[in-house]
């Protein structure tokens, strides 16, 4: 492996388990100094490091970029989709962009605040999904509805961390694992981010062996079952700590797993833009997370919220295996 791949797949791990390095003074900090404290620090020095890392990158030197390959593991496209030929016309996402604003204003002029990020995923699937089916490339359509109902598991997970322990009575119960004693909740959150970590380079490796979506079958299924498994056996410590931990090492392999699938179907001349526009998805399953917490509050429990998440995980699965796959085969033969 050159150098220039393992940077690609260390820059892959730690944007997920780097973060594992701060959950622990984070959560100091928040007990100390509150949490606005802490994350106006946090992200001032955050944002500092950034940018002064910034000055160091530069474009690669002749011979340090390895010459683009072919995988017989792999259905890939040689036709070059440009972004308006996958979603649709410029123009008509303008048109989208107006309606969105001005209904959001509406919304909170008459304190419909709550409803705004609902009304704006409804908006984004309807409008949007009516652009792309017959502007643009349905197919798109189908992975972005897959990138939301999996990022969206996973998601409500990252969010309710702390809430879902505190309701299974399992936050600041001692776990001894790995020579480490932390509570449950210090023990999970920071497994979680390292095997969020590890799962990118790890799954976009199998999909090199055996498919995309082969792979996506594989990991959706998987968090599907840690979901569920999590919702009848989180009441255990050890159990929370190690199915949380299973539920993130299976929901990370979306952050390989969906661009390169974008990549392999459109195209690699417009690879960033294309896939930035899939990774919207992401913006879309967090519309969707703060109302899990009004399902709670509602009912009085996660049950509903688990259920909910493992099934769109194993709908995923499906939907991967069943339909994705034959329907790329089809669009890579046209073009």
């Amino acid at each position: 492996m050159n150098k220039l791949m393992t940077a690609l797949v260390f820059a892959a791990m730690t944007f997920g388990a780097g973060s594992a390095l701060t959950v622990v003074p984070i959560q100091a900090m928040i007990a100390e100094s509150g949490f606005q404290t802490t994350f106006f620090n946090f992200g001032i020095g955050q944002g500092i490091i950034v940018c002064v890392l910034a000055f160091v990158l530069r474009v690669p030197k002749a011979g340090e970029v390895p010459a683009t390959t072919t995988n017989a593991n792999v259905i890939q496209s040689t036709r070059q989709f440009s972004p308006s030929e996958i979603i649709g016309p410029t123009p008509y996402w303008l048109v989208g962009t107006a309606i969105a604003l001005i209904g959001g204003v509406a919304m909170w002029i008459m304190g419909w605040q709550f409803y705004i990020p609902l009304a704006l995923a409804i908006l984004i699937f309807a409008y949007g999904g009516y652009i792309v089916t017959t502007r643009g490339q349905p197919i798109f359509l189908l992975m972005y509805f897959m990138f939301v109902i999996v990022g969206a598991g996973g998601l409500m997970v990252t969010a309710n961390l702390a809430p879902i322990a505190a309701d299974l009575k399992v936050a600041s119960i001692p776990v001894s694992m790995m020579g480490l004693t932390m509570t449950a909740l210090t023990f999970a959150a920071t497994l979680d981010r390292i095997l969020n970590g590890l799962t990118r380079p790890f799954f976009g490796w199998v999909s090199d062996q055996i498919g995309r979506e082969n792979t996506m079958f594989i990991a959706f299924f998987i968090e599907g079952l840690g979901i569920f498994a999590l919702y009848k056996l989180g009441h255990d410590p050890v159990w929370f700590v190690l199915l949380s931990g299973l539920v993130f090492f299976a929901w990370g392999e979306i952050y390989s797993l969906f661009p390169s699938t974008c990549t392999d179907t459109f195209g690699t001349k417009f690879a960033t833009t294309n896939a930035g526009l899939l990774y919207t998805a992401k913006g879309t399953a967090a519309l969707l997370v703060p109302y899990t917490n009004q399902i709670q509050k509602a009912t009085g429990s996660w049950d509903i919220v688990f259920i909910i998440s493992a099934a769109a995980n194993i709908l995923a699965a499906v939907l991967a295996l069943f339909v994705l796959k034959a329907w790329r085969v089809r669009v890579i033969a046209k073009g």
